[in-house]
C-alpha cells in the first residue's frame, strides 16, 4: 500500500496554493486597474471625436449655401444632407465677373472631417478668384487645384472630386471641367434624352485628370450634379447606389413636366428608398438648374 502524505507535506503544498491564488489575484485586479483606465481612455477619445465631429459640422453649417442665389433666366434647387461618417461635400453658384456668366461648383472630399473641412475652406478662399480669372474652366480647375495642391498634399489625403459648369447666360452654352466621379448629366426636355456629361467610372477617385465637355441648353433643359455620397450610398444588399440608377431617375417618364424642385426630391426619396436603414457613408448634395421656359437666346456681345 502506498504511504499517506505526510501532515506537514500536505500543509505546505496548500500554502504554495494559497500563494499562487493570491498572486493570481493581484494580477486580476491589476489587469482591471488598467482595462479601467484604457476605456477612460477610449470614453475620453470618442468624447473627443464626438466634440470634433460636432465643432466640423458646425463649421460646414456656415461654408455651404443655405440656398442659391437668383439667376435670371435659370431655376435652381439644392439638397445637403451632412454625413456623421465622411466625405465633405462643398457647392457654390456665383457670377464670373459678368453679368452674362456665372458657374456651378460642387466638390466632395474623400477624407473625415478636418481634412474635408480643409478642402471647402480652400475652395472657398481660393475658387471664386482663380474662376474669375481664367478664360476657360479647364484653365479655371487647373489653376485651382494648383493654389491648393501644397496644403492638400498636406492633409494626407487622396484624390479629389470636383466639377465646374461655366454657364453662359447669352446662348446657355455649358462648359464643364471636373476631375474624379462627380455626377453631372444634362437632360435634353425636347428629345426626351439624357446626356452624361461626367466621365469618371464609378470607383473611390475614377479618373484623377481634368476632363472637360460642353453641352448646348435650350428652354426647359436642366443641368443634374450629384456628389459621390448619392452615388456610393449603400444599400442593405451592400450594393452601391451608382450612376445608372440616377439615370434611370432622371430619365423616368413619370418626371415629365416636373420642375428641378420635384426632380431633386425624387432623387433624394428613391436614394432614401434605396438605403432603407443605412445611413449615408458621405456627405450628399444634389443640384438641379432648369432653363426656364420663357427664356431667350442672346447673340453674344463682340
Amino acid at each position: 500500500m502506498p504511504k499517506a502524505k505526510s501532515k506537514l507535506s500536505t500543509k505546505s503544498e496548500v500554502e504554495l496554493l494559497r500563494a499562487a491564488l493570491a498572486k493570481k489575484s493581484e494580477e486580476l485586479e491589476l489587469v482591471k486597474r488598467e482595462m479601467a483606465t484604457l476605456n477612460s481612455q477610449i470614453e475620453g477619445l470618442i468624447g473627443g471625436f464626438e466634440d470634433q465631429l460636432r465643432a466640423t459640422q458646425a463649421i460646414y453649417g456656415m461654408l455651404v449655401p443655405t440656398h442659391l442665389p437668383n439667376v435670371p433666366g435659370f431655376k435652381m434647387s439644392s439638397k445637403f444632407r451632412a454625413s456623421d461618417n465622411r466625405g465633405g461635400d462643398y457647392f457654390d453658384v456665383f457670377d464670373l465677373g459678368s453679368k452674362f456668366k456665372f458657374c456651378v461648383f460642387m466638390s466632395s472630399a474623400p477624407g473625415h472631417g478636418a481634412s474635408a473641412l480643409l478642402l471647402s475652406v480652400l475652395f472657398r478662399l481660393y475658387g471664386e478668384k482663380e474662376f474669375k480669372k481664367a478664360s476657360a474652366p479647364e484653365k479655371a480647375l487647373s489653376a485651382l487645384l494648383a493654389s491648393i495642391e501644397q496644403e492638400w498634399a498636406a492633409s494626407g489625403e487622396g484624390l479629389m472630386h470636383i466639377a465646374y459648369a461655366e454657364i453662359d447666360r447669352r446662348s446657355f452654352l455649358v462648359r464643364l471641367a471636373s476631375v474624379g466621379g462627380i455626377y453631372v448629366a444634362a437632360w435634353r426636355e425636347e428629345e426626351k434624352q439624357l446626356e452624361v456629361l461626367s466621365v469618371a467610372d464609378e470607383n473611390e477617385g475614377g479618373l484623377q485628370k481634368i476632363s472637360t465637355k460642353s453641352v448646348q441648353l435650350r428652354p426647359l433643359d436642366r443641368l443634374i450634379l450629384c456628389s459621390r455620397g448619392v452615388v456610393e450610398q449603400v444599400g442593405s444588399d451592400g450594393q452601391m447606389f451608382g450612376m445608372q440608377r440616377i439615370n434611370e431617375i432622371l430619365a423616368d417618364s413619370r418626371l415629365l413636366g416636373s420642375g428641378p424642385h420635384e426632380v431633386r426630391n425624387e432623387i433624394l426619396f428613391q436614394l432614401e428608398e434605396f438605403a432603407e436603414s443605412e445611413k449615408p457613408t458621405r456627405d450628399q448634395t444634389v443640384i438641379v438648374m432648369e432653363v426656364e421656359s420663357k427664356s431667350l437666346r442672346l447673340a453674344p456681345t463682340q
